[in-house]
């Protein structure tokens, strides 16, 4: 393992806390489906710019493709959603440890 790969993976856990708070937050303020709309333009909008930044490498939906592969942008709504609906119900800390829980459950399975 490389301690780039390390570095990069622990703050994403730090993201993934801060990102929870935030949109809790904001949907608070603006309401949940506005604040996934908000939060999904602005992944939108940095996706694109490392999209045209590194280049096309492919096509985005390549022939003989298991649509299997393309549940992860389904997976990224649910997290984000959940935890935005969740946070202020249950706080952060039991919110982030169920995530973890659940992430060491599906490892296992």
């Amino acid at each position: 393992m490389s301690e780039t790969g390390l570095l990069f993976a622990a703050v994403a856990g730090v993201a993934g806390s801060v990102q929870a708070a935030a949109n809790a937050g904001l949907s608070a303020r603006i309401g949940l489906a506005a604040a996934l709309v908000v939060n999904t333009t602005i992944v939108l909008a940095g996706t694109l710019v490392l999209y045209f930044a590194r280049g096309p490498r492919g096509p985005f939906f390549a022939e003989g493709t298991p649509w299997s592969l393309y549940v992860g942008g389904l997976c990224g709504f649910v997290i984000i959603l959940s935890l935005a609906f969740v946070f202020p119900r249950i706080g952060g800390a039991v919110a982030i440890a169920l995530v973890v829980l659940g992430q060491g459950a599906a490892a296992l399975a």
